[in-house]
């Protein structure tokens, strides 16, 4: 039975996906602590219920991409994350061997989320940045009532938003008007240059933005049919070694009513305003801290020993746990700690690749 027990225990942390839960009026944040991967959820009175805001069934279809250079990178695919828990939220900090990019998710009254991204040039030259967030929406899809905004009442075709005509908010909701919204930054450093509403699969397949058809459905036959979305684009710009540039919105649920009154909004982008200058004068800190801490550019060879020793590491790791298992000797709280070192050597050098 101990024995049993043990195997159980060291399997979970081998393998298991930890959330780290954040609650902010009726609206929940569940982040993926070895991933980065967040979900988010709409909470109903009776605080049980719960409506996924984005898709959830493959959460690989909501990302972030950063372009550096003639690079294109997935934040959840080509980093490793970092999480902490803060006083106002959460901070996932994102590495690789070109950037390392900084997300600071900030609570919000009456209840919402700042995401507020910094992506640090962490090469030695002068390079080309910018961001591209996809958010795999569903929930007008059953209706066809895709989206509405702050100047839109219905958006039921392929609409596109440019930094001078931006709403203060899109909306995404179901028939039971449970939804969310996005409040853009009116700093023009921070806001997106363009917000495009398409089919999924179009935006998915495009390098960048893709080519915009006025009054579009949002089907791409015969492989996405009705299948919306909304992204975000923050164009590339010349950004300086140790240097960074910021991506930031606001995600509310329209279910808290009062996000409709105009007190608020102004609340809203005000609290978007102070957040981003805040972090913007505590930027030389961060860049200074983040420079100790960058990643030198590997070769593919030095990549790929690497990662056959972190393998064999591993191997070693399910070896040891096979042979606790089927000694006939007694599992010491000895054996378990020198598993559980193992573990976590193997866990810090994976920001390394």
């Amino acid at each position: 039975m101990k024995k049993g027990l043990l195997f159980i225990f060291l399997t979970l942390i081998l393998f298991s996906v930890y959330a780290l839960d954040i609650t902010s009026g009726s609206i929940m944040l569940s982040i993926d602590e070895r991933s980065g991967i967040f979900k988010l959820y709409h909470i109903a009175n009776d605080q049980k219920t719960k409506t996924s805001l984005l898709y959830e069934q493959d959460t690989r279809t909501s990302y972030v991409l950063i372009a550096s250079g003639n690079r294109m990178l997935k934040l959840n695919d080509n980093f490793s994350a970092k999480i902490e828990r803060t006083e106002k939220g959460a901070k996932i900090t994102y590495t690789s061997d070109i950037a390392i990019v900084v997300l600071e998710i900030t609570t919000i009254e009456p209840g919402g989320f700042l995401f507020t991204y910094t992506i640090f040039n962490t090469t030695k030259q002068e390079t080309n940045i910018g961001c591209r967030i996809l958010l795999d929406s569903y929930l007008g899809e059953k209706s066809s009532n895709h989206f509405s905004s702050s100047a839109n009442s219905q958006i039921q075709t392929e609409t596109i938003f440019s930094s001078s005509n931006l709403p203060l908010w899109i909306e995404s909701s179901n028939e039971k008007k449970v939804g969310f919204r996005l409040f853009f930054s009116s700093t023009k450093m921070s806001q997106p240059d363009t917000v495009l509403l398409a089919n999924w699969k179009r935006i998915n397949d495009a390098v960048w933005l893709p080519e915009y058809q006025q009054n579009r459905n949002f089907t791409l036959a015969p492989y996405s049919i009705n299948d919306s979305a909304i992204s975000l684009f923050w164009n590339t710009q010349p950004v300086k070694p140790s240097e960074s540039r910021t991506a930031a919105f606001i995600i509310t649920t329209n279910q808290t009513s009062a996000v409709t009154s105009a007190e608020v909004q102004t609340q809203l982008t005000n609290t978007m305003q102070a957040s981003i200058v805040e972090q913007q004068m505590s930027q030389e800190n961060q860049t200074s801290q983040l420079q100790s801490t960058t990643i030198p550019v590997l070769t593919k060879e030095q990549l790929y020993q690497l990662i056959k020793a972190d393998y064999q590491q591993a191997l070693t790791i399910l070896q040891m746990i096979n042979t606790l298992i089927n000694s006939n000797q007694p599992v010491t709280e000895t054996d378990i700690a020198k598993v559980q070192a193992l573990i976590d050597e193997l866990l810090k050098r994976k920001g390394q690749y």
